[in-house]
């Protein structure tokens, strides 16, 4: 069954008053994006990883994947002004034969309890940031 991960990292982060993304705001220093992207990438259930990212910030999300050696990150794409825009861009990356897509925003990697869960699956069924679609 191929599963495909989209990463929602398209928050501009205005409301935390940062000077960068949410998805590049530190925890434990390092981005909250290294976080979703390592996991998604360990796991034995992802194919590939599409990056929603906000203007500008393709760039260094790309080069984080890279950096961390993620190699299932297969695009990242330029989010648009709504979340609900951002994720329609970034499920034209994912190929119609797909069976699963799941959404996963960045700034809910910060409920992961870090070390203790290998699997970003384990704890699907009470943790908010994921979103199924089972495609038909």
């Amino acid at each position: 069954m191929s599963v495909w991960a989209i990463v929602a990292a398209g928050g501009r982060g205005d409301r935390l008053g940062l000077d960068r993304p949410k998805a590049f705001a530190a925890l434990r220093g390092r981005p909250l994006l290294a976080e979703s992207l390592e996991r998604l990438d360990r796991s034995d259930w992802v194919e590939a990883i599409v990056v929603a990212a906000p203007e500008g910030w393709e760039e260094p999300a790309v080069l984080l994947a890279e950096e961390l050696g993620c190699g299932k990150v297969s695009a990242c794409v330029t989010g648009g002004p709504t979340r609900a825009e951002s994720l329609t861009l970034a499920l034209a990356e994912v190929p119609e034969d797909a069976a699963v897509t799941i959404v996963h925003d960045v700034l809910d990697s910060a409920h992961f309890d870090s070390g203790r869960h290998h699997d970003p699956f384990h704890r699907c069924d009470n943790f908010r940031g994921w979103r199924v679609a089972i495609h038909s």
